[in-house]
């Protein structure tokens, strides 16, 4: 067709990764370069676009276009999709050999959209041809494709939520971005297993010149936790591979020297372990102005604020320890941190041996903590014998067409692609943009149990509707709903912890600060992210909710996200607009 970026195209982008080459009906073109692009792939979606409606000028499509569909169709597996008149079917001399065949009819935005939804079975198909086409193809043929349960993308209507809900959130997203709450954002929002609100806002940065899109990727920060580690811990617990009542040590056996030896898979998932919140692991690989406390020191959190008076960092420190840390990737140091930094390759074990040696409170409490979450993806690549990223993406994130959920983005994305965090003066004194902003997470090569995650919003609704969906998601099951139940409920039958296994979950005593609006039900389950990113599904109503956003940029010290309750008061307005049954 006559565009380069169809709505088509845009609409297939939401459910996989999908690459375009772009073929102008109307002009000579050189097929040598659509087959050697083809060569790639294993399955192609071919769609012919024309708003000309004139039969006696073939509908504006010349016969060269048809020809290449026939040769195409015998090196490879095709899906046709006619945006025009059945007619044209005549001049395809191998519809035999067509993999699939969708006519459209009509060239429209709206019609291309539905198209690519229902090829990936999120709408169902019922319709016949109104005409004869041929003996193969008479008046009324047809098939009967089913909905197999993927995400749908439609209007708030449809799930029965007021149209006015989007104007709305648009209000209290411009008030925030004009506030300097955060420079830009994505926001998600399906009811019933239909998006009705799928929209970027605002910039990657206060400077910046372009807006961002639904397809750039933010650091999802901690929201890792529950999209990548606690699933992994799931599919490792419905295979009966570990007993999330014994401790860690079962697993991991350099623990059993430790004051960590009892501590339960369980009790981490709870953060009840007693485990230190976290541990400024890199302070001790940068040289000091004057000497200062170990890596290893049980109360270093304490002996280094962050600030002095007026609010400014404290900075000790002039340059890496060289043991640590090289300008230039090598054997010995493997690690990008971010440009022109490396880490050891001995760093894993570095940080191991603190965690190992950081205290352990004995009384069982509530208290959040990375630290268990670094060792239960330790556990997961010591069970599986493959690298923690390779494992959740073979069983999780391909399955089910997650093509942005990734670690190191800018393996697989560009940099403009990804939106940038902090300006980090402290440890890599340089604007963090494509490697992860959490310290810990960045030493370890970018990949951990904590943190690392990068995505757009579209890829995580994918996730949370899993989950909603008792672990079924596109006609395939992920894990079962006895799983699901138990991961996302919470456990404890006191308000001294109000989590499920890894999940957040809302506050029920009111008078506490929750992680959720009022209206979420008790049912739902969760978490948030230090960059400003935020997953919520409440299976009562069946609504998923995702907000994505850097608002640290360009200092993590800005909490007008936090403060002026942004996330949770965005999703208040989703529940404020039901339309009651």
């Amino acid at each position: 067709g006559d565009a380069e970026n169809t709505d088509f195209q845009q609409s297939l982008r939401l459910y996989t990764q999908v690459d375009t080459f772009h073929l102008n009906i109307n002009k000579t073109n050189n097929p040598d370069s659509l087959f050697a692009f083809a060569s790639q792939y294993n399955l192609l979606i071919v769609s012919v676009h024309t708003d000309d409606l004139r039969a006696a000028k073939n509908f504006g499509i010349s016969d060269s276009i048809f020809t290449l569909i026939d040769s195409l169709c015998l090196h490879k597996n095709v899906i046709l999709n006619l945006f025009s008149s059945p007619y044209l079917l005549n001049r395809i001399h191998r519809l035999s050999n067509l993999k699939g065949l969708i006519v459209s009819y009509e060239n429209l935005p709206a019609i291309q959209q539905l198209s690519a939804q229902l090829i990936f079975g999120a709408i169902p198909g019922h319709a016949n041809l109104p005409v004869s086409i041929s003996e193969e193809y008479p008046l009324g043929s047809g098939i009967i494709t089913p909905d197999i349960g993927r995400l749908k993308y439609g209007t708030p209507l449809e799930s029965d939520i007021n149209p006015s809900v989007e104007n709305k959130i648009d209000s209290i997203v411009s008030d925030a971005i004009n506030r300097e709450a955060f420079p830009g954002c994505q926001i998600f929002a399906a009811k019933n297993g239909v998006v009705f609100l799928n929209k970027a806002y605002g910039k990657p940065t206060y400077k910046s010149t372009q807006n961002v899109t639904l397809e750039n990727l933010y650091d999802l920060a901690s929201v890792t936790k529950v999209i990548a580690t606690v699933p992994a811990i799931m599919k490792l617990y419905e295979e009966e591979v570990i007993d999330i009542e014994k401790p860690l040590s079962n697993y991991m056996t350099f623990l059993d020297s430790t004051n960590k030896k009892d501590i339960t898979i369980r009790d981490i998932l709870l953060h009840k372990a007693g485990l230190a919140s976290w541990i400024p692991f890199y302070i001790s690989t940068l040289e000091p102005v004057y000497p200062s406390q170990s890596l290893f020191s049980s109360t270093l959190s304490s002996a280094f604020p962050y600030k002095v008076n007026g609010g400014q960092y404290l900075n000790r420190f002039t340059c890496f320890k060289k043991d640590y840390f090289s300008t230039k990737q090598s054997p010995d140091f493997p690690f990008q941190v971010a440009n022109g930094i490396f880490a050891s390759k001995s760093i894993h074990d570095t940080i191991l041996l603190a965690i190992c040696k950081s205290a352990v409170e004995k009384k069982s409490r509530y208290k959040y903590s990375d630290l268990g979450f670094i060792l239960l993806y330790k556990m997961v690549e010591n069970l599986k014998g493959q690298s923690f990223e390779e494992y959740i993406n073979n069983v999780l994130f391909k399955r089910i067409g997650a093509s942005t959920l990734c670690f190191n983005p800018l393996k697989s994305f560009s940099v403009e692609q990804v939106i940038p965090t902090e300006y980090d003066q402290y440890f890599r004194k340089q604007i963090v943009h494509g490697f992860v902003h959490d310290p810990a997470a960045a030493m370890m090569g970018g990949i951990s149990g904590h943190a690392g995650l990068f995505s757009n919003a579209n890829d995580l609704g994918k996730i949370m509707q899993m989950f909603m969906n008792e672990g079924i998601y596109g006609d395939e099951r992920f894990f079962t709903p006895e799983t699901i139940s138990l991961f996302t409920s919470k456990q404890s039958k006191n308000d001294d912890n109000r989590r499920g296994l890894g999940f957040d979950k809302p506050e029920t005593d009111r008078s506490k600060n929750s992680p959720a609006c009022q209206s979420v039900s008790p049912k739902s389950y969760g978490h948030s992210g230090f960059t400003g990113t935020y997953v919520w599904a409440d299976p009562e109503c069946n609504l998923v909710y995702i907000f994505l956003s850097n608002r640290i940029y360009p200092d993590a010290m800005n909490n007008k996200l936090v403060d002026m309750n942004i996330r949770t008061k965005i999703q208040q307005e989703l529940y404020n607009n039901f339309i009651p049954m």
